[in-house]
């Protein structure tokens, strides 16, 4: 119970750890989208993988540059920081960044159900090793409690075959 309750913990940690990392790598890519915009922004939708998408806008709230398939209204409200919304039909982790030097917005998204996928699979994992240790240590304990016991277990058995009127000492050898 305790391996069990040891591993549901070591499942919902790993959840949290890959959730960290992904919003890590948000902030990367919004980093990296501002310096490319302020390289010159470009004219066209980027493309877009499905899984992630992107607005930038200026400080006027202008639409500047986007990926494909993202709305033309902002994905978040312009308030710096992480946050939950929907659109384009699903749910999505988005990072809204405000870059004051060069004067512009940047909306970074992931889809939750990606994100919440790949932490699983990657939550799933490390409590699969948990429990198939589980029934290892299961094994090995009934066999040393076992041994351990097996003294005790001819002293009843020997205890069983006597009378309940013989006071004949026991064999004591072992």
């Amino acid at each position: 119970l305790t391996s069990f309750v040891a591993a549901l913990y070591g499942y919902r940690a790993g959840v949290e750890a890959a959730d960290a990392l992904f919003d890590a790598q948000l902030t990367v890519d919004a980093v990296l989208l501002s310096g490319l915009l302020t390289e010159g922004a470009p004219t066209d939708a980027a493309p877009s993988t499905g899984d992630t998408a992107f607005q930038m806008w200026d400080s006027d709230q202008r639409l500047l540059w986007h990926s494909a398939g993202t709305p033309s209204t902002p994905m978040a409200p312009f308030e710096a920081g992480f946050r939950f919304t929907n659109f384009a039909d699903h749910r999505w982790r988005v990072l809204v960044r405000r870059e004051p030097a060069a004067g512009h917005w940047v909306m970074v998204a992931e889809r939750a159900d990606a994100r919440y996928l790949l932490a699983d699979s990657v939550a799933r994992e490390s409590l699969l090793a948990v429990l198939a240790v589980l029934p290892v240590t299961a094994l090995l304990i009934w066999l040393i409690v076992g041994h351990g016991l097996r003294r005790l277990d001819r002293l009843a058995g020997a205890l069983s075959t006597k009378a309940a009127d013989d006071l004949a000492p026991l064999d004591a050898t072992d």
